[in-house]
């Protein structure tokens, strides 16, 4: 059985997820003006904020990771408050790969004001 992680408040499907594609994440930055560090964390310790996830794509993705696949890569990101926003299948999949710590993107905000900050991109590209 998979592990989704911590209980979360936030419930959004998938399909009402703002999604920051990694080939405009800079964009996005630079646009939304937030600080965004780069940190180590516990996989264990953050929460999702979305409830529809597809268990074959992670299944897959945690092979590739057991692998040490180097064309396995992506943004996560989350918010100061420890909530992942976008990444969440391959968040998911290093939490039941059990790696432990990895590395996020994280703004320097928390998910409330990230959402909406997401959605007012979303709709500017």
């Amino acid at each position: 059985m998979l592990k989704y992680g911590r209980p979360s408040p936030f419930r959004y499907e998938r399909k009402d997820m703002p999604q920051i594609k990694l080939s405009v994440f800079d964009e996005f930055k630079t646009w939304s003006k937030l600080d965004v560090s780069v940190v180590e964390i516990e996989t264990s310790s953050l929460c999702p904020t979305q409830i529809d996830f597809n268990d074959d794509k992670i299944v897959k993705m945690v092979k590739r990771i057991e692998q040490k696949d180097p064309s396995f890569k992506g943004t996560i990101l989350i918010s100061k408050d420890g909530y992942v926003l976008d990444g969440h299948h391959r968040w998911i999949a290093h939490l039941n790969a059990d790696v432990g710590n990895i590395m996020f993107h994280q703004l320097d905000v928390f998910a409330e004001e990230t959402f909406l900050l997401m959605k007012k991109f979303a709709n500017t590209i």
